[in-house]
């Protein structure tokens, strides 16, 4: 009984995120969620939630004005029109290929990032190297998203992406 009881108590963390396997990361897949240190930062099913966190964020400075605020509001609403250019394409040789960002995490379109990756199947460890540095995360498959996590001493940032 102890034994069915703890299997139960454990299959949410369990069967909830699935083994990822180098097959499963080919293709282009698309930003949908980023919460960084808990905080959702930009999803597209509920805009108004990373509108939330921006304007949060901005009411922690002093001094913030009303036009302070429509300015959070817009920018946040670029970011979301830009949304549509983040992605991340892998490739069966360990090629990579993703959206070029600069400052503000607005997407430059047509200027693709090159670079590889290598995934850990027995850890879900994916290793992204572009502009001379590697990257590491955690990469799990949940309910057909591509879920990368990343967990440093300041911050903790997971991304969701869908395949499209």
């Amino acid at each position: 009984m102890k034994l069915l009881l703890s299997a139960l108590l454990l299959c949410p963390f369990i069967c909830g995120a699935q083994n990822i396997h180098k097959k499963d990361l080919i293709g282009k897949w698309y930003i949908q969620r980023m919460v960084q240190n808990g905080n959702v930062v930009i999803d597209r099913s509920d805009e108004n939630a990373g509108l939330q966190t921006a304007i949060k964020r901005m009411r922690q400075n002093t001094g913030y004005t009303a036009d302070d605020s429509l300015a959070v509001v817009d920018n946040y609403h670029e970011k979301i029109k830009t949304m549509d250019n983040i992605f991340m394409a892998f490739y069966d040789d360990g090629h990579l290929e993703m959206t070029n960002m600069y400052g503000g995490g607005q997407a430059i379109k047509d200027q693709p990032k090159t670079g590889t990756y290598k995934l850990d199947e027995a850890t879900g460890i994916l290793t992204i190297t572009a502009d001379g540095r590697d990257d590491d995360m955690k990469a799990s498959m949940h309910d057909n998203m591509l879920v990368l996590s990343v967990d440093e001493t300041y911050v903790k940032v997971t991304m969701e992406w869908k395949k499209k």
